[in-house]
């Protein structure tokens, strides 16, 4: 049964609808190396000659499918066995735990070392780094930044963000803030990222 909802969801990728109810899995792993075994011995043969064909930055691929499926099937969402198990390595989002396993599949897949604790600690810097600023806490400003826009380097398989950028309310001042760093003025190289006509909505306006 569950290499034929596999297929199917395999099929429709993201175009699947959200509406759809999940079929959930009966027996779900319990731990990482569980869901591994289970991935391997029930993905379609196609499936898995593809991820060994494709890159480890390939995975990202199969957030919608495969992830998706482990995400509603394994009680990832629900805080089940597996997501308690996921969580004692340090991660808390389920986007996460389907990430790490598809990546862990892929690295078994070639026979390369898991590097658990490299991935879990790739994901919590994410995490990190996304934490906006608080509003107020920019001395030149007199009222408040709202970053409305915030990205960074490209890493191995997918961006991390580490810029976030916004207007000071009060003079319209655009500041540039890091974690590490704190608040500054921007880049040449920010500003023009900044400039881009990309429909950024204003937030002192809301």
């Amino acid at each position: 049964m569950l290499l034929v909802v596999l297929s199917a969801l395999l099929a429709a990728g993201s175009a699947r609808s959200h509406n759809q109810e999940p079929q959930r899995d009966p027996h779900p792993p319990l731990t990482l190396e569980q869901a591994l075994d289970r991935l391997e011995k029930t993905l379609p043969p196609k499936t898995l000659q593809e991820m060994r064909r494709g890159t480890e930055r390939d995975m990202i691929t199969y957030h919608f499918s495969v992830g998706l499926w482990m995400r509603n099937s394994w009680g990832l969402w629900g805080q089940g066995p597996l997501y308690q198990s996921l969580a004692q390595l340090g991660l808390k989002h389920p986007d996460d735990m389907s990430g790490l396993i598809l990546t862990c599949l892929w690295r078994r897949l070639h026979g390369q070392p898991l590097n658990i604790e490299g991935e879990v600690a790739r994901y919590r810097e994410y995490w990190r780094l996304t934490i906006d600023p608080d509003p107020k806490s920019n001395p030149k400003c007199r009222g408040d930044i709202k970053t409305t826009l915030a990205f960074g380097p490209d890493a191995p398989r997918h961006e991390l963000v580490g810029v976030h950028m916004g207007a000071c309310c009060a003079d319209g001042r655009v500041w540039s803030y890091q974690v590490d760093r704190g608040w500054y003025e921007p880049t040449e190289s920010e500003m023009a990222i900044w400039n881009k006509p990309d429909g950024r909505w204003d937030a002192c306006q809301h």
